[in-house]
């Protein structure tokens, strides 16, 4: 990858991440360029997956967009953007000088030493930039899957505003019935499967039904009972959470 190619890639991420935390999944309707624009990007995507014949590509449509679509994508959303940037001459200077040494580059001819350190440190502040944007206005919960409140049908219960699970009434014997019921929120919207791990051993298939049940058995006798509940969805990476309750099983006389 080129160091203009990286500079290129960075103001995609922040697009993204700026226009979806404003408008939500529907970001790309704000893009702020001609419906021709738009048409050619879906066009160049299009062509694009049927070169790849089925094979698992990038969606998102601002990575077919022209190189100088992309200011122009920043320049009409410029009230979102101007905490990045902080002014517009300055952002546009510093991209009309990487599309210059891009078009160097497209057309075979080396960077000077005077251009390639230029671009080196428009990139190593626009990384900056990216960083301070993330850990001031994204949250892991932006991303990730969080379980909002459990009961149990015996009057326990745990709520993630205290991050805390109350046990009222812990016993338990073979033969009685304990059900979850659990309320999880994924932000992406992505389908929520659930199941228990008992001792650290999975119980049942996952299920997309949030009310979960097991029957306490003679195996469950144990002074400590672990019982998590967990909640996650089928995401390339690891999007789960989990709360565990504890019980005592004790033997019927």
């Amino acid at each position: 990858m080129n160091i203009t190619t990286e500079y290129e890639n960075i103001l995609r991420i922040l697009i993204i991440l700026i226009l979806e935390k404003e408008y939500g999944s529907g970001y790309a309707k704000h893009f702020g360029v001609t419906s021709d624009r738009l048409e050619k990007w879906h066009k160049k995507r299009d062509e694009y997956h049927r070169k790849m014949k089925g094979t698992p590509t990038e969606q998102r449509l601002i990575y077919f967009a022209d190189f100088y679509d992309i200011k122009k994508v920043v320049t009409s959303n410029w009230p979102l953007f101007k905490d990045i940037f902080f002014e517009k001459k300055r952002f546009e200077l510093f991209f009309d000088e990487v599309q210059k040494c891009r078009n160097e580059l497209a057309h075979g001819r080396e960077l000077l030493k005077y251009q390639t350190n230029l671009i080196r440190g428009v990139v190593g502040e626009l990384k900056t930039r990216l960083i301070q944007y993330r850990n001031k206005n994204i949250t892991l919960d932006d991303f990730f899957l969080k379980i909002i409140k459990i009961n149990d049908s015996i009057g326990n219960i745990y709520d993630s505003t205290t991050n805390h699970v109350i046990m009222i009434n812990q016993l338990l014997q073979p033969g009685d019935l304990l059900e979850f019921n659990v309320d999880a929120f994924d932000p992406k919207g992505r389908d929520i499967f659930y199941f228990l791990r008992i001792d650290g051993i999975p119980f049942l298939e996952k299920s997309k039904s949030s009310e979960l049940q097991f029957e306490i058995t003679e195996d469950h006798i144990s002074k400590y009972l672990d019982v998590r509940v967990i909640a996650l969805t089928d995401a390339s990476y690891d999007n789960s959470d989990g709360v565990s309750f504890s019980y005592s099983v004790i033997p019927k006389e």
